[in-house]
């Protein structure tokens, strides 16, 4: 049999495989370079063939999603010469996933949305999601643009009690879209009802004008109350 490499898709920041076949009677290693850096030896077995499990972490980045060329070195034994061969690792797409963190601010929500690989074992610092994830609050639609993986949309005016939250990310080059809902709760809070009633009699030019002000409120009001007459208070 010829010298011959392949290897087994690998998922956006996860391991891949590559394997190695030569003559059954072959012996030693064979190193695996991609891009240049070593990723490890494959040790022939008595089938002369072998397979290692390689990390997508290259030259200090991860693999993008796509094809990228894997380089196999035959070292060679007492029969067989050193030899080379070339294989594809492809790269797929992750899984995604979306949290939320919702906090209500009176009638409002604001909502902070990370999407972050599916896989929990996954950490990237900075966070590489990229795109966007859209909000639907009770009809409200919210774009929020994902900067290190992370965002803020705020909703306004939430009727009180349960308001259903759903996030939709639309994906990017190395992750999959997804999808998910949470729900959030707001509280009835009374309202302060304020009226202002104002009132001047007329006067000549250059008398004091004198401003009858009462204040109507369901609650008692405290502070003060500027009066503007012709751009000045």
């Amino acid at each position: 049999k010829p010298f011959s490499g392949s290897t087994t898709n690998a998922t956006f920041h996860m391991n891949g495989t590559v394997s190695a076949q030569l003559p059954s009677n072959a012996k030693g290693n064979v190193s695996v370079y991609i891009y240049d850096q070593f990723m490890g030896n494959i040790t022939l077995d008595d089938q002369g063939k072998g397979t290692i499990e390689v990390e997508t972490l290259v030259n200090g980045k991860y693999l993008e999603v796509g094809s990228h060329p894997v380089v196999l070195k035959y070292a060679g034994d007492g029969t067989y010469r050193p030899n080379e061969t070339t294989t594809v690792l492809n790269v797929t797409k992750a899984e995604s996933r979306i949290l939320f963190n919702v906090t209500p601010y009176y009638y409002d929500f604001i909502i902070n949305v990370t999407v972050e690989h599916y896989d929990t074992g996954i950490v990237t610092n900075p966070n590489d999601v990229t795109g966007n994830v859209t909000l639907n609050v009770r009809g409200q639609i919210i774009n929020v643009q994902l900067v290190n993986g992370s965002g803020i949309g705020i909703a306004y005016n939430m009727p009180p009690g349960a308001v259903n939250i759903s996030a939709t990310y639309s994906g990017d080059s190395n992750y999959k879209p997804s999808s998910n809902r949470t729900t959030a709760n707001v509280t009835e809070r009374s309202r302060t009802l304020v009226v202002i009633e104002v009132s001047a009699a007329d006067i000549y030019v250059n008398e004091t004008i004198q401003i009858n002000i009462t204040v109507v409120s369901n609650q008692t009001v405290t502070r003060n109350i500027t009066v503007i007459l012709d751009n000045e208070e």
